[in-house]
């Protein structure tokens, strides 16, 4: 669930996906169901899990973090920071990764 987290974008849909998806699991290691009514805060408490969304967004920090400090001649320093010499096709441009780790709004989700 959580490979290539730090290099992809975040969107809604995908912060839902990947709640999901983990909720899923904890509720079979928890041993509970949907129809036990069991809150997912609750969950998480008894397992002593952080959110999924959260470690992300901290996983993310910390490869922003080493992209800062690498080589400016590597591939990825130069893909973060470069901006590409083609038009965009007309349309809502796709949320970008960087957009997506200095949102202030995915603070609060």
């Amino acid at each position: 669930m959580t490979y290539a987290a730090e290099t992809t974008s975040e969107t809604c849909r995908t912060k839902t996906n990947k709640r999901t998806a983990e909720m899923a699991i904890l509720r079979n290691i928890n041993g509970s169901t949907l129809r036990d009514r069991v809150r997912s805060s609750d969950i998480r408490k008894s397992l002593e899990i952080q959110d999924v969304v959260r470690w992300v967004r901290e996983r993310r920090r910390a490869w922003n973090d080493h992209i800062s400090r690498i080589d400016t001649s590597r591939i990825v320093k130069i893909s973060k920071e470069g901006i590409p010499g083609t038009n965009r096709p007309p349309g809502r441009p796709p949320k970008r990764w960087m957009d997506s780790w200095t949102s202030t709004s995915q603070e609060a989700n």
